[in-house]
């Protein structure tokens, strides 16, 4: 699908997202995440769902909150701690998409996780 870029902002219902895949830099250890936190501006309740290893499993984190005119942090702990993962991706608006504010701003993404040991033979 090729689409062609507006200068102007608007809001769409259609958009949806992943993001790249996070490994923090060890893609061979399994990992437990506890927490996740993003800052965002005007996110009108957007639903955020979590994809680990690949998109195997995609599990629902809760929503961004109503909007804010200024940039806040939303803390993001519905059915976490996800244990035993390698990789993960963050997906907005996938599930029940809703309408996406056109002065809408994603700024971070904080994961915060802990690396399990490696098993020896």
């Amino acid at each position: 699908l090729l689409s062609r870029w507006l200068g102007s902002p608007f809001g769409r219902k259609e958009c949806r997202w992943w993001t790249k895949s996070f490994d923090m830099g060890d893609p061979l250890i399994r990992k437990t995440v506890y927490k996740i936190m993003v800052r965002v501006k005007q996110a009108s309740n957007m639903p955020v769902t979590l994809s680990t290893d690949g998109g195997e499993t995609k599990t629902g984190i809760g929503n961004l909150g109503a909007s804010s005119a200024t940039a806040a942090w939303v803390t993001l702990t519905t059915n976490l701690p996800i244990e035993n993962k390698y990789q993960f991706m963050l997906g907005f608006n996938i599930a029940s998409p809703v309408d996406v504010h056109n002065e809408f701003e994603l700024f971070e993404i904080a994961i915060f996780y802990r690396s399990k040991k490696v098993k020896s033979l």
